[in-house]
């Protein structure tokens, strides 16, 4: 029976509806077939992602029917197989990034027109780390050299928290003697690509250095790049304090008075930065990625900031870290399975800043220049202690924001135990 006006306009009208919602299915078209009528549905294809030299095989989600589909403008190399539109693909390296390609269901009488994501990813490496951010993740004072101007990233590679992280991985890969690390059938490369003073947006922007083994070679590229290029297994990624200007705390105070809608306002502009950032590392990669929350370097008994000293700079500070905190969880949300978060806010806690007397190198063992040298950081390093003590820090003596080995080994530990409870792939 051929449907009536009314019934071709109902369809009509249907159809568009679920055009216009997203869901899974998004045409639904009844078809005439020998004795009884038929339904076609065309589901809304999910992104797909492929690596260089692999292929990809990709049929459109049509069921029900007898419809045949065609393709626009394939890319280079790939070819169809049969009227179903069967996609066969092998991309090359020239073809990395993010393509979309169309192709039309035709069932005679109805021509719908879909799209499919395609992202092409450099070949995956497993077994590599690709360290980014800003001071934190790069070891920003651990080594001396730092201090003389010899590296403008201040990158420390092994003592910084992901360098700890990768030699820890490797160390359990290699204790498996069937592995293919014991085997030396893969070397693991750690790639410190972190710069002291990045902010969000720069790492999809500034160009640095930092590729290890083959990719040593390869030009300065965005750190963002460098992840895409290399496809590791694990990235760590540490930032968004220099967008906060947390190494200025009295921005955030008025003759004494905290004025938290300052950090929130930019809290809130790094936020669209970093969702920029997890969005095009999650689609140009494959790697897990560990994102972590803002350490608090604050002392116990702090200079602070004249009018809000002591515990009033304290219970500040704890509040623009806790801000900063939900503002990660709320941004790495969307990319669950993908993006691990791990909370280093309370990493410090009991080991905050001491008094600042120079470099941790000039302090060790509480030697003549500690006792007789001290360089004061009243009025210049709110987060330093006020007055002397005992207090076992992990901060940085020389500025009393960054971590120091300890710091670092403590955040290590804390990415270490977040991987180990997800059971994240790592290798």
């Amino acid at each position: 029976m051929r449907p009536t006006r009314f019934g071709r306009l109902a369809l009509r009208l249907v159809l568009a509806l679920l055009l216009a919602v997203p869901t899974l299915v998004v045409a639904q078209i009844a078809t005439a077939g020998p004795g009884a009528a038929t339904v076609l549905r065309i589901a809304e294809p999910p992104v797909q992602t492929v690596q260089v030299g692999r292929a990809l095989i990709f049929e459109p989600p049509v069921t029900g029917g007898n419809p045949s589909v065609t393709w626009d403008r394939l890319p280079e190399g790939a070819r169809v197989a049969g009227p179903g539109g069967l996609l066969l693909w092998r991309p090359s390296a020239g073809q990395v990034g993010r393509h979309r390609l169309r192709y039309v269901v035709d069932t005679g009488r109805h021509r719908v027109s879909m799209t499919v994501t395609v992202d092409v990813h450099h070949p995956y490496r497993p077994y590599d780390l690709v360290a980014m951010g800003d001071s934190v993740a790069s070891g920003h004072g651990l080594q001396r050299g730092d201090y003389l101007g010899l590296d403008s990233c201040w990158r420390a590679a092994q003592a910084s928290y992901p360098g700890r992280v990768f030699a820890a991985l490797v160390a359990g890969w290699e204790s498996d003697p069937d592995g293919p690390v014991a085997r030396d059938e893969v070397t693991p490369l750690f790639h410190q690509v972190a710069c002291s003073g990045a902010v969000t947006s720069e790492l999809r922007t500034e160009p640095v250095g930092g590729g290890a083994g083959e990719f040593a070679a390869l030009g300065p590229m965005s750190q963002v790049e460098w992840a895409a290029r290399i496809n590791p297994g694990l990235i760590t990624l540490t930032v968004g304090a220099n967008d906060l200007r947390f190494d200025r705390p009295g921005d955030f105070f008025d003759r004494g008075r905290f004025l938290p809608q300052v950090a929130r306002d930019r809290i809130d502009s790094m936020t669209a930065d970093l969702e920029e950032l997890l969005d095009e590392l999650v689609r140009s990669t494959d790697s897990t990625i560990v994102i972590t929350t803002l350490h608090n370097p604050t002392s116990g008994r702090p200079q602070g900031i004249r009018g809000c000293r002591g515990e009033c700079f304290v219970a500040a500070t704890e509040e623009v870290v806790s801000m900063f905190s939900d503002a990660v969880h709320r941004v790495a949300r969307p990319y669950w399975g993908r993006v691990l978060v791990v909370d280093f806010s309370e990493v410090l806690a009991g080991h905050g800043a001491p008094n600042g007397r120079g470099p941790d190198f000039l302090r060790a063992g509480g030697g003549f220049i500690s006792r007789h040298l001290p360089i004061p950081t009243r009025g210049v390093h709110p987060f330093c202690r006020r007055g002397h003590g005992d207090e076992d820090t992990w901060v940085n003596a020389a500025d009393c924001v960054h971590p120091n080995g300890e710091g670092h080994r403590a955040m290590a530990a804390t990415v270490l135990a977040v991987l180990d409870s997800s059971g994240a792939a790592t290798g």
